[in-house]
């Protein structure tokens, strides 16, 4: 959280491609390849912004492009690749105990089956 809004300020409506570009990205590199005419299809928004928009991001550093032809390969930089899943117990130091079913018999209950 930045309360000078350094981020918005640099970034302006391009936030809404930000964000688009964050949700489509591959996770562990940070890059995804799209056409700007499905970018601009799947937001809603007219090609030429969505141009103006890469621009901008480019501009103030958050990514980085290459044309491959057909498509624009997009870079986010200082991507940061979340870790596999962790056991949310070791974390927080606490050792959970199996769930036991009706029947006694341990294991885990999925939702809607009952023992």
């Amino acid at each position: 959280m930045n309360p000078k809004k350094k981020h918005y300020r640099r970034q302006k409506n391009a936030v809404w491609l930000f964000f688009y570009l964050i949700l489509h990205a591959d996770r562990p590199t940070g890059t995804l390849r799209r056409k700007l005419t499905t970018v601009s299809r799947d937001m809603g928004v007219p090609r030429r912004t969505v141009q103006r928009w890469l621009r901008r991001l480019k501009q103030e550093g958050y990514i980085a492009t290459r044309e491959t032809g057909r498509a624009v390969q997009i870079a986010i930089m200082k991507w940061k690749t979340l870790p596999l899943r962790t056991n949310v117990a070791t974390l927080s130091g606490q050792i959970w105990r199996p769930r036991v079913a009706k029947n006694g018999a341990a294991g885990d209950l999925r939702m809607g089956e009952r023992g």
